[in-house]
């Protein structure tokens, strides 16, 4: 039996998977009304970290040639049992999470991985793009999901589109119309 939508009630697009190309969006935005650089260290932008120091630039952050591995801000083992729940479809994923950090573990993290100033290979990096969610948050003052879900909505004119979830989140099915989730 296939599944319905109250057709009433107003429904969320939550932008998941495909947050890296917004962000890379806006922080394109913000480089052409010249708020920031895309030759900026992170340095500029991220109060506390070492002086003395390199710290990559917001182009290689969104290049994906920082430097940064693939699995930061997690271990191999965080990692293996991040995957092992996505794979299981474990439910509990959200809350135990470590890829949901704070500033602090995060500042811990770009002191901690020590980058060199060398040209690094492509490598895809979400603790990257976090970085970059995180300087454009410093830039406008009102924090990166603010800035975001605005940029969404008032730039882009998606007005049902958001980066975060509800309870009206628009969720999709697979062939077997099983939920699948956002």
């Amino acid at each position: 039996m296939m599944k319905h939508y109250d057709s009433a009630k107003k429904y969320h697009y939550e932008i998941g998977s495909i947050t890296k190309t917004f962000t890379a969006s806006f922080l394109s935005k913000y480089v052409i009304e010249r708020k920031l650089s895309i030759n900026d260290s992170i340095q500029k932008y991220i109060e506390g970290i070492k002086e003395h120091e390199y710290y990559p630039t917001l182009l290689r952050l969104a290049t994906h040639t920082s430097g940064y591995s693939a699995t930061l801000p997690l271990n191999k083992h965080e990692y293996f049992n991040l995957m092992l729940g996505l794979i299981s479809g474990n439910s509990d994923m959200n809350k135990n999470n470590p890829l949901n950090m704070d500033f602090n573990k995060m500042k811990i993290l770009i002191e901690k991985n020590k980058l060199q100033k060398v040209d690094y290979s492509w490598k895809y990096s979400n603790f990257g793009m976090s970085l970059i969610g995180y300087v454009l948050g410093t830039v406008s003052g009102k924090g990166y999901w603010n800035d975001m879900n605005d940029f969404i909505h008032f730039e882009l004119g998606l007005s049902d589109t958001y980066l975060g979830t509800s309870n009206n989140n628009l969720c999709g099915y697979d062939r077997k119309n099983n939920d699948c989730g956002n």
